[in-house]
């Protein structure tokens, strides 16, 4: 299989020429942090990079952080969006006896960043009034705002309040210039701290959904925190209307073996878009507090997902990330409840039957994900998230084939074009074993006119419309799969069933 990545958007040289091979794939992870831009997604690939944007570990306001270092440490790139709750109260600097207060503006764009500001005082003569806006953790200046040298107090005021992206500045009767003054406030534009699940929070979130649209790089998205039945289909819906990518689901790490398999238990949105998982707090080392953290097992999900892309043989994105190679978990040291131990093989087997991925210590391999389902929940090759992941990365690298002729009359000799680019592709997934040999392309290839044609039919293609069904059976499953294309003058459209 050519190791792709969903989405990637890349151009065919000619009829000729196979699809290039795609690299692993990218994150995007909806979280609350410490400070930080909230606009929209950023890209980030190291520690380093994180902690200057987003803040270092704070068990309170940023109880991700040790998820995130392992995530990164292991290659994952995430984009990572933002998440505040709505209508907070941004923070302020009162200059109580002089009566004027700097108050930051609650907007999402920097929202709880660690803002300064440099206060000057003019004298009305020589030396102008200024404010200067900067992020403290780097020195960035934001905005400066300097009145003429003649210049007053109400000068800088004004035109701080018509311009400033930032700040706002209010005044009580009697107030008079501060002294110069340098300060640092942290801007409370979103509650930080715990994720709480509520219809607020799932507004936020679906809102920011809409962020990602133009990401088409992504292998999955995921909200850390979040551990509610709303979530999980604001997430399903989300991810089956693009088709492109898959979501990640972690069951509330808090939650005992029993009360997990409950929530489970009253779930009804299936999809095989979506991949749950169960691992009970785990203990990692934090090399920034130099401490034992208890956190959830989501982005430790990631770092598998992306290990195994990268880690093996072309194709591994066809394979299971799970068992004792592939689903390996680095630095972490205990479990609340190991779900992988003898005692608790049947809490762990109804888990699996109700299509959630258990993450525990397993007495040969050590911490693990043991187990590759999806939320299809329908008895088929679907149930399993590297075949689900294998179409997705089969249908980006069709698309260009089909596409290339989307506004082109219907021929023959372009039927025949895109089945010579589409065996090889085919060919390489047989050599990758993610699907057995014997594989069906049925799409009127050896049609030498269009009368000629028997799987399509001629009021579709008089309408501009061509089909093609490819029939693989992935390996280790018995049922085939059909693999339906739609092709018309507008897009193309695919279907797996």
């Amino acid at each position: 299989m050519t190791n792709s990545l969903p989405a990637v958007k890349y151009q065919e040289i000619d009829q000729s020429t196979v699809p290039p091979v795609l690299l692993a794939g990218a994150h995007g992870l909806i979280l609350q942090t410490l400070f930080g831009p909230a606009d929209k997604p950023y890209k980030i690939t190291t520690v380093d990079s994180y902690k200057a944007m987003f803040g270092g570990p704070d068990s309170i306001k940023h109880p991700y952080f040790a998820q995130v270092r392992r995530a990164l440490a292991r290659g994952v790139t995430l984009f990572v969006q933002r998440l505040l709750m709505t209508g907070a109260t941004a923070a302020s600097y009162a200059f109580a006896t002089e009566k004027i207060t700097i108050t930051a503006k609650d907007l999402g764009s920097w929202a709880n960043n660690a803002l300064g500001f440099n206060f000057t005082q003019g004298d009305g003569a020589t030396t102008p009034f200024s404010l200067s806006i900067i992020y403290a953790a780097n020195a960035d200046v934001q905005e400066t705002f300097t009145t003429a040298v003649n210049g007053t107090l109400d000068d800088l005021i004004t035109l701080v309040n018509a311009n400033s992206q930032r700040v706002t500045i209010t005044t009580q009767a009697g107030y008079v210039a501060p002294a110069t003054t340098v300060a640092t406030l942290y801007l409370a534009g979103g509650t930080d701290g715990a994720f709480a699940d509520t219809p607020t929070k799932d507004a936020a979130v679906n809102t920011l959904f809409a962020n990602f649209n133009d990401l088409t790089k992504l292998d999955s998205i995921s909200v850390a925190g979040s551990h509610s039945k709303a979530h999980m289909e604001n997430i399903t819906a989300y991810v089956e209307g693009r088709g492109d990518l898959m979501a990640i689901f972690e069951v509330d790490p808090t939650l005992d073996p029993a009360t997990a398999t409950t929530f489970l238990q009253s779930l009804t949105k299936t999809s095989s878009y979506v991949a749950i998982y169960y691992g009970s707090n785990l203990s990692s080392w934090s090399v920034e507090e130099q401490k034992e953290v208890t956190n959830g097992i989501l982005l430790d999900v990631l770092g598998v997902w992306s290990y195994n892309d990268s880690a093996f043989e072309v194709g591994g994105r066809a394979k299971a990330p799970a068992g004792g190679q592939r689903g390996l978990i680095p630095n972490v040291r205990t479990f609340a409840y190991n779900m992988l131990s003898p005692a608790r093989k049947v809490a762990a087997d109804n888990m699996v039957a109700l299509g959630c991925n258990v993450v525990g210590n397993h007495p040969t391999f050590g911490p693990v994900v043991w187990g590759a389902k999806t939320r299809n929940m329908k008895n088929s090759a679907l149930d399993n998230i590297n075949v689900r992941r294998m179409l997705i990365d089969l249908e980006q690298q069709l698309t260009p084939i089909y596409q290339k002729g989307l506004f082109e009359p219907m021929s023959p000799k372009s039927w025949r074009a895109a089945y010579a680019n589409v065996v090889p592709i085919l060919t390489e997934l047989e050599k990758a074993e993610a699907i057995y040999p014997g594989w069906a392309y049925v799409g009127d290839q050896n049609a030498s006119k269009i009368e000629d044609a028997l799987y399509n039919k001629p009021l579709d293609l008089a309408n501009g419309i061509y089909k093609v069904k490819i029939s693989m059976v992935p390996v280790g499953y018995i049922e085939q799969l059909d693999f339906t294309i739609l092709v018309n003058n507008v897009t193309t459209l695919f279907n797996a069933a």
